[in-house]
């Protein structure tokens, strides 16, 4: 048996213990169970997540949204997973520091197999045992990894820390995530140019979601996150008819369209409580945006102000107006995401039919 050092942490009256080791030798200590099976103080495991951070490990995941373009992590874990130590492995004192007796041989490993339990981080030790761990992750490679080390602790003490670092853990918001892999340059070519439009929709004078939209971790006061505006306007086709625009166009017309609707539906626009000025308001408006662009195209008419008021008054009139957003089956519709979308689609469709109807040029040879 060798000694590895180990560092002592008191919190609350509690010893635990932090050590430097290779997980691929803290992992045949393991009783690893089958995948999905049940624990007594675990979730069960996922060989698809382990196979992932293996995969991770030696370098060879791909973290780039672009698929034209390759940026391969670096296959750093700096966290610390979390374990508790069973007899007969021990914990012993020499010169007044600290050491954990591990095995060296065959016959030490095999001996003490099962002598540690993993309390936090399973997915990431165990994709460090051989069955598991990816052919680029050479034997001789150094890699160390920091582990927190609990002795002999109950089944109920071991439930409570499972409890606080998985249960009460929040995962990373979207927004977030976004902002950095931005600032990574980790984002897809059309989600990048989605997220410097938004970026610049929140910050020009002439838009009317400057300052209203959510970028990162920021607060602002019923805004709309940068993440739903930029799936908004990618899902509804939006983004993608304007494309072959300059960002600066793009701006003008999102702009434009807009303020037509505030000039038509003016009770929304200093109400934050009316539909049309909250994120499914929005998403219906946008979501209306190809129809009325074909219905201006067929007009021959531009997406000036003016021509997109024209038709956002005529789908008013044809949908009676602010009395719609009291129907109880349109608020109920306003409430979930593919509901909300229905319903612009099927305005978008009878809008459009009436539009181009009354546009029918008369044809002599008809009798």
């Amino acid at each position: 048996m060798k000694k590895i050092k180990v560092n002592t942490i008191r919190q609350k009256g509690k010893e635990f213990y932090n050590l430097i080791g290779d997980p691929r030798n803290i992992i045949k200590l393991v009783d690893v169970p089958e995948p999905k099976t049940g624990q007594k103080a675990q979730r069960p495991w996922l060989e698809k997540k382990v196979v992932e951070i293996s995969e991770y490990v030696a370098g060879r995941a791909n973290i780039s949204e672009d698929k034209e373009q390759e940026v391969k992590a670096k296959g750093i874990i700096p966290n610390s997973p979390i374990l508790n130590i069973k007899s007969p492995m021990k914990l012993v004192v020499d010169g007044g520091d600290k050491y954990i007796l591990f095995p060296e041989t065959k016959q030490e490993f095999d001996k003490y197999h099962g002598c540690i339990e993993i309390i936090d981080g399973q997915h990431r030790l165990i994709a460090f045992m051989d069955k598991y761990r990816d052919i680029d992750l050479m034997d001789d490679e150094v890699y160390e990894m920091s582990f927190n080390l609990f002795i002999d602790l109950t089944i109920n003490e071991i439930r409570e820390l499972f409890m606080i670092t998985n249960d009460k853990q929040e995962k990373m918001e979207q927004n977030v995530l976004r902002e950095m892999k931005k600032s990574l340059n980790l984002l897809s070519s059309k989600q990048d140019k989605l997220y410097d439009l938004v970026i610049s929709l929140n910050e020009e004078s002439i838009s009317p979601l400057k300052e209203k939209i959510i970028v990162g971790g920021n607060k602002v006061p019923n805004g709309f996150k940068l993440t739903q505006v930029s799936k908004i306007l990618d899902k509804s086709k939006t983004f993608e008819l304007l494309s072959k625009q300059e960002e600066s166009v793009q701006i003008q017309i999102i702009s434009n369209y807009l303020k037509a609707w505030q000039n038509v539906y003016t009770e929304a626009v200093n109400d934050n409580k009316h539909t049309l000025s909250k994120i499914a308001g929005f998403r219906y408006m946008i979501y209306m945006f190809p129809y009325i662009r074909e219905v201006l195209k067929e007009l021959r008419k531009p997406m000036s102000i003016e021509s997109v008021q024209e038709v956002i008054k005529k789908l008013s009139d044809l949908t009676h107006g602010e009395d719609m957003f009291d129907d109880d089956k349109i608020k109920l519709a306003f409430r979930g995401e593919s509901a909300t979308i229905a319903l612009a689609k099927n305005n978008g469709n009878l809008l459009k039919e009436e539009c181009i109807k009354e546009n029918d040029i008369f044809d002599p040879l008809c009798i």
